[in-house]
């Protein structure tokens, strides 16, 4: 353990609270997750500040109870990988787009170059029918047309469909990892290596070493929302991991956008197809479909569709997908 100093009178150390590592150093405090070490770093961003705060100050930030682990921050390395950098949430390389959603990551693990402009993320199930294959190909397709950036996840299925077309197109992809940037499976690493060999990045607020889980992909989920100025669902049933991908979409303001079988269909009765149908009734759906609740929940509630905007070919997706698009408030 040890307490550091600045390097001298009006100057804030580069290793202090608001770089990396000084995030790193105090999310390893028993107590301090990544919101509160935000929240600390912001309101003192040198070790001398946090060390001489008083009691009326530790209050204000909901750290009073760690006063005594708050002057003994651990004097721990930060993990890294080979190729990549960490970027802190105070970074001026730190995408302003993902650090105006509610609880952004503290760190970032980077591979590649993450552009600083909002891109769009096309998701979907790991387990498209041909149907939700032709609309992830086309969405990628029209975007690496636009020359956006596509955003997604490396998961089998829509992602990697979305993710190898855009490259393919010439386009550049974000991929977000729910686990470390060193556990992308072997079978993947050529997939990978192109990514980055187009210029794009592949991301994680998950330390090195450590394995995806249900939370870190649920977290993960947030971040390619808040990434993105239009999320596109190419095909999705109810309850999985794109659930929650719109949920964070619609809580961050985003353009939603889904495809909508013809509802006689037999794409349409797939149960693959059940949140994109959802998204796309013209009655609306439940918000609890969705895990919305409170305020949120009500202004789902009240929209009909839920969707944004609602495509029924090929046509209309690339229209939408090339038409000027921002964020929609919140």
């Amino acid at each position: 353990m040890a307490v550091q100093t600045d390097r001298g009178p009006g100057t804030v150390d580069p290793d202090g609270p608001r770089s990396a590592r000084g995030l790193w150093r105090l999310t390893r405090i028993p107590g301090v997750d990544a919101v509160r070490a935000r929240r600390i770093a912001d309101a003192l961003p040198t070790w001398a500040a946090l060390a001489d705060a008083d009691r009326p100050t530790l209050l204000r930030l909901g750290v009073a109870g760690l006063a005594d682990r708050l002057r003994t921050v651990p004097d721990v390395s930060l993990p890294r990988t080979l190729d990549g950098i960490v970027l802190s949430a105070f970074d001026a390389r730190y995408p302003a787009h993902l650090a105006a959603i509610p609880n952004p990551p503290a760190l970032l693990w980077v591979e590649g170059s993450l552009p600083p402009d909002p891109g769009i993320a096309v998701v979907g199930t790991r387990t498209p029918s041909a149907y939700g294959c032709r609309v992830a190909h086309r969405a990628a397709h029209e975007v690496a047309a636009t020359g956006a950036v596509l955003i997604s996840g490396m998961a089998d299925g829509v992602d990697q469909i979305a993710e190898r077309t855009a490259v393919d197109a010439g386009g550049r992809v974000v991929s977000v990892l729910g686990g470390g940037l060193d556990r992308v499976p072997p079978r993947l690493a050529e997939h990978r290596d192109a990514i980055l060999a187009a210029g794009g990045a592949v991301i994680s607020e998950q330390p090195p070493g450590s394995a995806p889980t249900r939370p870190s992909l649920d977290a993960r989920d947030r971040i390619q929302s808040g990434l993105s100025h239009t999320v596109v669902v190419a095909q999705a049933g109810l309850g999985g991991g794109t659930s929650a991908t719109v949920r964070f979409a619609l809580v961050h303001g985003r353009r939603l956008v889904v495809p909508r079988p013809e509802p006689d269909s037999r794409h349409a009765a797939d149960p693959e197809s059940a949140l994109i149908m959802a998204l796309g009734d013209p009655a609306g759906i439940d918000p609890a479909v969705l895990g919305l609740s409170g305020r949120q929940g009500a202004r789902v509630a009240n929209r009909r569709p839920v969707a944004d905007v609602v495509v029924r070919t090929g046509a209309e997706l690339a229209a939408a997908l090339r038409s000027p698009s921002g964020m929609i408030a919140p």
